[in-house]
């Protein structure tokens, strides 16, 4: 015996279950859409490639310098990269936005907060190469500085920040001569000389700028401000030094760009300058920061990645800008021993003390 009522229920339940996996096929389409096809407003950073700056690139070595032949071994110094997805010209799903919510090495951004709406591929493409290629320069002059070698130099203003110190005496097409600090005076005829002085002035100090302007000397009275981004102060102005190298050196790196290799790029120069043997068997020393030309270590992104990159690549030791000591703490891989530095003679310091095995009055991050 059947019964009526349970008889009627059954297509009803048919169609109920029918209805249900068919908005269960359409959230899954949904789901997939969303997650592989449509671009997310934000980008993705994460550990890059490393490269050891005394090694090659191919068969080039990424770093020569005329009159001093490379040997066959070498130092493991590494500089760091972070691998960026998303931007203009690409995107990142949802899927990989998931991911990286749940990755702990990685970041994610809104679009907004790292390119301006303006900007293009092309442009990201082009700003990155020309940080690249300053950051090289700056590396050329701080480390032959740091060996004594002057690097001469014609240091014409290129712009001037508004409401700056500077703002109301240079103008763009400017000379700057000297600098004097405190009352001290320095020839600007060295390419670091400009830059090392303000980096080691403070607030209070007096600053003197002298410079030409259509053939005619001035001379500009202010005080600095505090720098942010690493040490000394700032008179807001932005510099294109017309430098001229006394010794050729070569930096060969392909598909890298941004200015954060620096400070890596100047102790590999100085590596090869005044290093005649090498030995595979020494620590492998990772770092990162942006070099002046007047050899200060500055500021930069991506701490976090680039930690992790340097552990992945077998480093036990990370040199980075002492601004950036707040990005680090809290994030450090196991295993990994970070170093803050300011200038790039510190430095230096510090990668002989570690080839030492000098290491216990190293500086720390403090919290």
């Amino acid at each position: 015996m059947t019964n009526g009522k349970a008889d009627r229920a059954r297509p009803f339940s048919r169609r109920t279950r029918r209805i249900g996996y068919t908005l269960i096929g359409i959230a899954v389409a949904l789901i997939v859409v969303i997650g592989v096809v449509i671009p997310m407003p934000y980008v993705i950073e994460g550990p890059g490639p490393t490269f050891n700056v005394l090694g090659r690139e191919g068969t080039t070595p990424i770093i020569t310098v005329s009159g001093h032949p490379r040997a066959q071994t070498q130092k493991n110094l590494r500089m760091v990269t972070v691998s960026m997805r998303g931007g203009p010209g690409s995107h990142v799903t949802g899927a990989e936005v998931a991911w990286a919510l749940i990755n702990p090495d990685e970041a994610i951004y809104p679009v907004d907060e790292i390119y301006p709406a303006t900007m293009s591929a092309e442009d990201v493409r082009k700003q990155s190469t020309a940080q690249m290629e300053g950051s090289q320069v700056n590396a050329k002059v701080a480390a032959l500085s740091e060996l004594g070698i002057a690097t001469p130099a014609t240091l014409r203003v290129a712009g001037v920040v508004d409401n700056s110190p500077a703002a109301k005496y240079l103008r763009e097409g400017d000379v700057i001569t000297a600098v004097s600090v405190g009352g001290t005076r320095s020839e600007v005829t060295d390419a670091s000389v400009l830059f090392r002085r303000l980096e080691a002035a403070s607030p209070t100090d007096d600053l003197v700028i002298f410079y030409t302007r259509n053939g005619e000397s001035h001379e500009a009275h202010m005080r600095g401000k505090a720098r942010t981004d690493g040490p000394g102060v700032l008179i807001g102005v932005a510099v294109d030094p017309q430098v001229k190298l006394p010794v050729d050196i070569d930096i060969t790196l392909d598909n890298v760009g941004g200015p954060s290799a620096g400070m890596m790029f100047a102790l590999g120069i100085i590596e090869v300058m005044t290093d005649e043997e090498h030995t595979d068997n020494g620590p492998v020393i990772a770092g990162t920061g942006a070099v002046s030309m007047g050899g200060g270590v500055l500021q930069i992104s991506g701490v976090p990645q680039k930690m992790r990159a340097a552990t992945d690549a077998g480093a036990h030791w990370f040199l980075l800008p002492e601004t950036n000591c707040a990005d680090a703490l809290g994030h450090v891989p196991d295993g990994l021993r970070i170093v803050p530095v300011e200038s790039l003679h510190e430095a230096r310091d510090v990668v002989d003390d570690i080839e030492r095995g000098q290491t216990a009055d190293l500086p720390q991050c403090s919290s």
